[in-house]
């Protein structure tokens, strides 16, 4: 092997070693499901069918489409949204609303709207969206 062929080796493998986290993230784009960021503007109506959880992040599906999954996680207890500033951030984790939704949960929010509804049977609780993540 000449000099000149070990050359244009290493600049193959350097071009492949940058290029190939862009072209594998676009083929995983073709198989991933989209996701629904719920906040201020997102309107949702539905039954929860399913949710999953990875690294602490929680995502989960509307009335049996699994094409779509849905993140709330910018969601608190309307009793605990002006007190979230004081906590650790694995405290914040732990009142989000992606960590306490259950299959069967029924959950209402109307577009342009802080305030999001979780129906569990005869309990009804409310949660809402901190003024800073409604003006993202």
């Amino acid at each position: 092997m000449s000099l000149k062929d070990i050359l244009r080796l290493v600049a193959l493998l350097a071009a492949f070693y940058f290029l190939a986290p862009y072209l594998l993230s676009g083929i995983n784009r073709l198989f991933i499901n989209p996701i629904v960021e719920v906040s201020y503007p997102t309107a949702v109506d539905g039954h929860v069918t399913a949710s999953s959880m990875n690294r602490q992040y929680f995502l989960y599906t509307l009335d049996g489409d699994t094409k779509t999954s849905y993140d709330s996680n910018v969601f608190v207890p309307a009793t605990a949204s002006s007190h979230t500033g004081n906590l650790s951030q694995e405290e914040v984790n732990r009142l989000i609303l992606g960590t306490q939704l259950r299959v069967g949960d029924y959950i209402t929010k109307a577009a342009n709207s802080t305030s999001l509804t979780v129906q569990r049977g005869t309990v009804t609780t409310h949660w809402i969206c901190p003024p800073a993540e409604a003006t993202k």
